[in-house]
């Protein structure tokens, strides 16, 4: 009985020394080596670096255009100040003016000029102060002819002029004789208002819409 005993010693221990060593064999596999993780650095997940050839593949292009537009005399580094800003100042150069420029030579008339000139004016008014027999308190806006023709004087204008200056024109006692046009409405427009009865009324061609000079 007592070789039987030994015998089954013997196969334990050989099983466990078994064992162990695929154990140690298992674990030696697992463990990546020192110069790849010394010399890779962790990556994010999602996250690719990119290799020395993609960035000089990116690059080229780049150089390649510039110097298609600027020549052969630039440096591979891409282009300098200098030229960066010589390029800028000649594309602002060769665009086009902007709108809110004036135009050289063109002058706009004055506030003045423009006040004397024929033009439109607005007054607001009473009702009955029209002097056409209404009734009411209402406040309309009428609107009238004012201004200056003598820009606009013709040939006509100026004969007639000097004419009269050497009262070789004498014109009667009820007569009027205008050597120069006339600051007038070319167009009317109507205005309404509710008078005293509450009544609605239409005046047509109260007010100037358009005015010029006429004569």
């Amino acid at each position: 009985m007592v070789p039987a005993a030994g015998t089954d010693g013997m196969l334990w221990g050989l099983l466990a020394i078994l064992s162990l060593l695929a154990g140690l064999a298992a674990g030696t596999l697992r463990t990546p080596h020192c110069n790849e993780t010394l010399d890779t650095a962790p990556t994010p997940r999602g996250m690719a670096t990119a290799s020395p050839a993609v960035e000089d593949s990116v690059e080229v292009p780049l150089a390649a255009a510039w110097s298609q537009q600027y020549g052969d005399n630039t440096t591979t580094g891409g282009p300098g100040t200098m030229e960066l800003a010589e390029d800028l100042l000649l594309r602002a150069e060769r665009s086009p003016p902007g709108t809110g420029k004036t135009k050289k030579g063109v002058r706009k008339p004055s506030r003045g000029a423009r006040g004397r000139n024929c033009h439109i004016r607005n007054l607001m008014v009473k009702v009955r102060d029209l002097g056409l027999g209404f009734n009411s308190d209402e406040i309309v806006l009428f609107k009238y002819c004012s201004g200056s023709c003598h820009r606009a004087r013709s040939n006509y204008d100026l004969t007639l002029g000097s004419l009269l200056r050497q009262q070789l024109i004498a014109p009667g006692p009820q007569e009027r004789v205008l050597s120069h046009p006339c600051c007038r409405p070319t167009r009317y427009e109507a205005v309404s208002f509710m008078d005293v009865q509450n009544t609605w009324q239409t005046v047509e061609k109260l007010s100037a819409a358009e005015c010029s000079c006429i004569g």
